[in-house]
């Protein structure tokens, strides 16, 4: 048996803490300041790649460092999401 799970308007909110939180900051920061891009599991803040169909601007999005986490709104884009596969191990022959 295998299976797909997809959705369409996909959001989600990623934390981070200690080190990685201040990467994130740098990272972030940068990319913002440099009129660059950032990409979070598929999701493309800022930039202008034409690779990814999952795109939202830095203004459209919960982001502080207090919080240390992004929030990026779900996007009623017309694009299914993979968000899990279950698949079946075969045997070796």
């Amino acid at each position: 048996m295998t299976s797909l799970l997809v959705a369409y308007g996909v959001g989600m909110t990623v934390k981070f803490s200690g080190q990685a939180k201040d990467q994130i900051d740098n990272m972030y920061s940068n990319a913002k300041n440099t009129s660059g891009g950032v990409s979070i599991f598929g999701w493309t803040i800022g930039g202008s790649s034409s690779q990814s169909t999952r795109k939202t601007t830095f203004d459209s999005k919960d982001y502080t460092y207090e919080n240390g986490a992004f929030t990026i709104p779900p996007q009623d884009d017309g694009y299914p999401v993979l968000l899990g596969v279950l698949g079946q191990r075969l045997p070796r022959a």
